[in-house]
């Protein structure tokens, strides 16, 4: 969009254990790196409707016939069809006509990634995109299931609730365990949520409540004054394959 060129996203996406059944189901200590790779990510236009997002940003995915035929392109023209650009900002990269008529521009976000970072975390205003930009783009079965999720729901509430991963407590240099968001714990109990939301969300109102909180019924206290739902309600309708 920046410089009316491609973008090349990856055509898997790696998957957190927490969020992939099958990569807890399935993990083992004898799969190779590809293998283990296979388990833990999946097909990225399985999440993604890269046809959608082509309509704002030109989008290829990386195993695909056309990035095939760009990277062999780019090899055999050398330093005439290929710039690595790491350090070098956009709009140096914009108003240098060097770039203009070049195959491929490949920016290195760090030396563990190969893709190309496109927030600067820096400067808010050279972010091209909205953060609800990609939500938006979700595959037509991930927005098929939403929609009969809707459906079944009806007029609801919602709230995300992030416990798992940022309660966890680690040892200190004095062999102290300590978290390092010492009041989430008590701020994510349900007698607390419910103390926060209960001036916005009457009683017997639908409350889907978005969580990693691993406890079985953690949440349930809620129950005495909302009705309770989660994405697991729902599970038949997201592993659908209809």
């Amino acid at each position: 969009m920046f410089l009316n060129r491609t973008f090349v996203m990856p055509s898997r996406m790696c998957i957190n254990p927490i969020h992939n059944k099958k990569g807890i189901l399935h993990q083992s200590d004898k799969l190779n790196p590809e293998e283990r790779w296979a388990e833990s990510s999946c097909v990225m236009d399985t999440l993604y409707d890269m046809d959608l997002i082509s309509e704002t940003v030109p989008v290829i995915l990386d195993n695909s016939k056309d990035w095939y035929r760009v990277l062999s392109t780019s090899m055999r023209l050398g330093a005439r069809g290929v710039a690595h650009v790491e350090g070098i900002s956009r709009v140096d990269i914009k108003e240098n006509s060097h770039y203009l008529n070049l195959l491929l521009i490949n920016r290195t976000a760090s030396p563990l990634s190969w893709f190309m970072e496109c927030k600067d975390r820096n400067n808010r205003g050279a972010i091209m995109l909205p953060y609800s930009f990609l939500p938006t783009m979700a595959s037509q079965r991930l927005r098929d299931a939403a929609d009969k999720v809707i459906a079944l729901l009806g007029d609801y509430d919602s709230i995300h609730v992030r416990r798992g991963d940022k309660i966890k407590t680690r040892k200190d240099r004095f062999g102290v365990y300590r978290t390092l968001h010492p009041h989430l714990d008590r701020d994510t109990r349900p007698e607390f949520i419910h103390h926060k939301i209960e001036k916005w969300v009457p009683p017997g109102r639908t409350l889907f409540i978005a969580s990693n909180e691993k406890t079985p019924g953690f949440f349930s206290p809620l129950a005495v004054r909302y009705k309770l739902a989660y994405s697991s309600n729902y599970s038949g309708i997201l592993g659908s394959r209809d």
